[in-house]
């Protein structure tokens, strides 16, 4: 059987709409390098091959518990969360999917835990300015006049 590129984190995020994949990669390239590499490494898709079968599910289950590696990594799920996210992602009963949720824990965000708890932290300082900014956006503020960087300011028009 050849490399299956769905089970590693970076990878499946091909079993996502464009839209969505690419912010998942956006905060792939913002997590510590360290964190990175094990997102990106063939081992962590062995890895996630082996739990698939561990736990008895399908190989094609393999790319969802990849995408929710990637997802905790760059800090869309909280890692005390996982366990309940696989549950529903999987249909596995909560006990199962509380052991899964150890397992990656233990074995793949163990080691790097450290550096990835400094960039949480930073993330969710960052978090309330990277929200409105969103918001705006998303709601079709495209030409927003941005204060803080004219020096002066802007007069008004009936003078």
């Amino acid at each position: 059987m050849g490399l299956d590129y769905n089970s590693i984190p970076s990878g499946s995020v091909v079993t996502v709409s464009q839209a969505e994949g690419e912010q998942y990669v956006a905060g792939l390239f913002e997590l510590p390098q360290i964190a990175r590499q094990a997102m990106v490494s063939t081992r962590t898709g062995a890895f996630v091959r082996g739990l698939t079968k561990a736990y008895g599910l399908e190989q094609i289950k393999a790319p969802i518990i990849a995408l929710s590696i990637l997802k905790t990594g760059i800090g869309k799920i909280p890692l005390s969360g996982l366990g309940a996210y696989l549950s529903g992602q999987l249909r596995l009963p909560n006990d199962k999917a509380q052991r899964m949720a150890r397992e990656i824990e233990q074995d793949l965000f163990e080691p790097v835990r450290q550096e990835l708890e400094a960039h949480w932290a930073k993330q969710k300082k960052e978090e309330p300015g990277r929200q409105a900014q969103t918001k705006a956006t998303e709601g079709g503020a495209r030409n927003v006049l941005n204060l803080k960087m004219d020096k002066a300011p802007p007069k008004p028009p009936w003078r």
